[in-house]
């Protein structure tokens, strides 16, 4: 399941956000950052880096640590 939203959130989420931020700064310039639709696009960035990283490292340390046990052959 963390997998999943791991894989969901990097290309689909953040190509959304990044697309948002880019449509806006084409269009105003230096001045997007006075925009607060800009300000909340930015802020959905930032968490959703923060979320990436943070799956990635929780599927690290669980691939790692395996809580569960090894896996039976």
């Amino acid at each position: 399941m963390l997998t999943l939203v791991a894989v969901l959130l990097g290309p689909i989420g953040m190509y959304v956000w990044t697309l948002q931020a880019m449509t806006i700064a084409r269009a105003e310039g230096l001045a997007a950052v006075e925009n607060p639709a800009f300000l909340v696009n930015s802020g959905q960035l930032w968490t959703g880096i923060v979320l990436q990283v943070l799956s990635l490292f929780l599927l690290f340390l669980l691939s790692v640590f395996k809580p569960w046990g090894k896996r039976k052959n």
